[in-house]
């Protein structure tokens, strides 16, 4: 089986990284929790993402960080995580142009 929009070596053109500090959540439970949710809202967006690198030739490392202090929904996750990307995605078209 055949991976859409991977680049030549096999690495996708996104690489992410989540980070939930245990100064936020004191407990592993919450901070895996809060980690899963970032994780499924980022999967059920790349596209936004993907879209954009697609035929260009470089590749993207984005990190995510925790800074809240209680649990949210998976609702106010995925919100906000289609609001980053479409902000990454709107800044690399500003500066193919």
């Amino acid at each position: 089986m055949e991976q859409k929009n991977v680049g030549k070596e096999g690495v996708p053109p996104v690489s992410i990284l989540v980070s939930v500090p245990k100064k936020r959540f004191r407990h592993a439970v919450d901070r895996n929790r809060m980690k899963r949710l970032v994780r499924e809202a980022y999967r059920t967006n790349k596209h936004v993402l993907w879209n954009t690198l697609e035929g260009k030739d470089y590749r993207l490392a984005v990190a995510f960080v925790c800074i809240t202090d209680e649990l949210p929904s998976f609702y106010s996750v995925n919100k906000s995580m289609k609001k980053a990307l479409a902000r990454i995605a709107d800044k690399l078209n500003q500066e193919a142009s």
